[in-house]
């Protein structure tokens, strides 16, 4: 136990309240790894939200004036974790997620990003931006080697560190698939589906404003309607090849719920099934995909958890940081481009993962093994605060 002396104030800036499953698990995992003692300031999307799944932090509400009165009395300040300065799905991102970083730096503090994702950064001015702000950072760590390379290019070389996903820290809950607060009880057998909205941003026009007057451009509009398509035939397919049930397990709530009701309403089976809530733990998704027989996963952390479960899977490749953890860990044989997908192509990727199960659980045991060791580099950051 820390000397009271010795305690520290952290100030962490990530994606909690959000209600993403995966943002949730990140900071979980922080949480965890940080030492006995120290107080954590979570700047949250939603203060309650964020106090009620992780009581051990103290949440602050994001456009406050108390994020810079904490900022003004931490001792560190960690941008992070996941994949946060990107401007794929919109131009705002990049200024958004600086903000209280460059204010910290401002006011001398040390300050770090813990396992991030960077990029991709399509415009000049952000890579300009992103480059002269993480140069200035006591110590970066990376969550895969695109990434790395990413901050090569923008002359950031010093002072980064290759790791991995906080996640990978955490273990699966060993307890009965019904024991869970899902309210309703599962399959013997099962396919769990973790699909997420895609094809609905405009990168010059707030997410919020697309989402909420559901304006997508026309050659997008096709690409939803194939990606739901697809997805609905394979549904289809499992209840009648394989004779299971497919649970939608959304991970954004809110957002994804809505894909997974129109994917039902197409694959039309009343076995099926989406199994939701505003306050499911990172730990009973990754319990209830631990029990699958199969995961189809999209979303980045869908695809962890599922490294972490064992669970053979097949992924939908949507972005970067999907592909550099496929590429990581051995599974791009195992996945396929979300913007090429039509149905017949992916019941054949499902149907070639199905039959080599064992060779895939092989090779997710030796990448969670090199993903759990390379996860330690993370400690580092704490380490540098002292």
């Amino acid at each position: 136990m820390r000397k009271e002396a010795e305690k520290k104030e952290i100030v962490i800036h990530g994606a909690s309240g959000l209600k993403n499953s995966g943002d949730e698990a990140i900071l979980e995992a922080i949480v965890r790894r940080c030492p006995a003692g120290w107080r954590l300031h979570v700047i949250s999307f939603d203060k309650g939200y964020t106090e009620k799944l992780h009581p051990q932090v103290h949440a602050i509400q994001i456009g406050s004036r108390e994020c810079r009165e904490w900022i003004d009395r931490c001792d560190g300040f960690i941008l992070g974790g996941g994949g946060l300065l990107q401007d794929e799905t919109s131009v705002y991102n990049v200024g958004r997620w600086l903000k209280y970083l460059r204010y910290a730096q401002k006011k001398g503090k040390k300050t770090f990003l813990y396992a991030n994702s960077i990029g991709p950064l399509r415009y000049g001015f952000h890579r300009r931006m992103v480059g002269k702000t993480l140069r200035k950072v006591d110590l970066i760590t990376v969550r895969d080697e695109i990434s790395r390379q990413e901050l090569a290019r923008m002359g950031v070389k010093t002072n980064v560190l290759l790791t991995a996903d906080p996640v990978f820290s955490l273990t699966l809950p060993q307890k009965d698939c019904n024991e869970n607060p899902f309210g309703q009880s599962m399959p013997e057998r099962y396919v769990v589906l973790c699909a997420r909205h895609w094809f609905d941003t405009i990168a010059f026009l707030p997410v919020s404003i697309c989402t909420r007057l559901g304006i997508r451009r026309k050659k997008d509009r096709e690409k939803y309607r194939q990606y739901m398509d697809s997805l609905a035939q394979l549904a289809g397919e499992i209840n009648r090849e394989w004779h299971m049930p497919v649970v939608f397990l959304p991970f954004l709530y809110g957002r994804d719920d809505k894909v997974a009701e129109e994917i039902l309403r197409k694959a039309g089976n009343a076995e099926n099934r989406i199994v939701s809530g505003e306050n499911m733990r990172p730990e009973d998704m990754m319990n209830l995909i631990g029990h699958a027989e199969m995961l189809i996963g999209m979303r980045l952390h869908s695809i962890i958890y599922g490294i972490i479960a064992g669970t053979p899977m097949i992924a939908l490749d949507y972005s970067q940081k999907v592909r550099g953890m496929l590429q990581y860990v051995g599974l791009e044989p195992y996945s396929i481009d979300v913007d090429n997908l039509n149905g017949s192509g992916l019941i054949q990727l499902f149907r070639r993962a199905w039959e080599n199960r064992e060779k895939q659980s092989a090779v997710i045991r030796a990448g969670l093994l090199k993903l759990r060791l390379q996860e330690e580099g993370n400690n580092e950051i704490w380490k540098a605060m002292e």
